[in-house]
């Protein structure tokens, strides 16, 4: 973001950016869209800590084992539900840009009206 500042010291800074909200929807898609092959692939990755864990019950290894699958499923399941919140609040985020936008062009052109009927009075 680059800050253009007024040659005045009265003013104050402005910023001038554009948010191309489409972008910011394609990244709340594509972290939604990971976050759901992760979580659906999750169990085929665990099968073979399972599997070695299941086939030498008692031996302490194997309950590390399965404590460490566990802990690991739960960790990735967290996170597949912050990239969910990530996505839901870019999507919202895109909104909120589009309605300013869009409120500002509607204030803009209503106050562009008035100076021009004022200018005919």
């Amino acid at each position: 973001m680059r800050a253009a500042v007024s040659p005045r010291s009265h003013d104050l800074p402005t910023t001038s950016f554009a948010i191309k909200t489409y972008y910011v929807r394609q990244g709340a898609h594509g972290a939604r869209s990971a976050a759901g092959a992760a979580l659906e692939n999750l169990r085929r990755y665990l099968d073979s800590s399972d599997a070695a864990a299941d086939g030498h019950h008692g031996w302490a290894s194997a309950a590390a084992l399965k404590r460490c699958a566990t802990a690991w499923e739960d960790h990735m399941v967290d996170l597949g539900k912050q990239m969910n919140t990530m996505a839901d609040s870019l999507h919202t985020t895109a909104n909120a840009y589009d309605t300013t936008d869009a409120r500002a062009r509607d204030a803009f052109n209503r106050l562009q009206s008035g100076l021009a009927d004022f200018g005919r009075n």
